[in-house]
């Protein structure tokens, strides 16, 4: 149960639950979501053996790793700021588009910035010209067009999950 916010930090709170990507807050701190997931599970913790390098995994309720990152002693944790994409915006609704291109939510024509998460790159709207997860971004795997696998695009079309692909 959430309460509506009433300070600004319990508003940016539930930003940060509704899924917002980007987060500032008054003193200029910046949250960005790299990925996220609702579901039930727990995460795994473990050490090199030197001690150097701590990995940590996100399991589901049937043992799967949905997700893993590790951060190594004097570095900067992961994920470092990846490379800007070279292809343009693939949406679900395009007749086409080309292997590269950054499969990119709905209303959203910024490949550096639009990227489904790697949840949505492997889910329905994704599959539809073949998206798959590069390790920081969701590009077409192979050129494609919406017939081959998925609806057609019309207004009898499924509507977009908005922004939390």
């Amino acid at each position: 149960l959430l309460l509506s916010g009433t300070t600004p930090a319990r508003k940016r709170t539930e930003a940060k639950v509704a899924g917002a990507e980007r987060i500032t807050s008054a003193l200029g701190h910046t949250y960005k979501t790299v990925w996220n997931q609702a579901v039930a599970g727990f995460t795994s913790h473990s050490f090199n053996t030197d001690y150097t390098q701590l990995t940590t995994n996100y399991i589901d309720f049937n043992g799967n790793v949905v997700h893993s990152f590790t951060v190594t002693k004097g570095v900067s944790p992961s994920p470092s700021p990846s490379p800007s994409p070279s292809g343009q915006c693939c949406h679900y609704n395009d007749n086409s588009c080309n292997a590269g291109d950054v499969c990119c939510k709905s209303s959203c024509d910024d490949p550096s910035s639009c990227s489904y998460t790697e949840y949505g790159c492997q889910g329905t709207y994704g599959q539809i010209h073949h998206c798959q997860w590069n390790g920081s971004t969701c590009v077409v795997g192979a050129a494609s067009s919406s017939s081959e696998s998925g609806p057609e695009s019309s207004s009898a079309a499924a509507a977009p999950l908005s922004n939390e692909l």
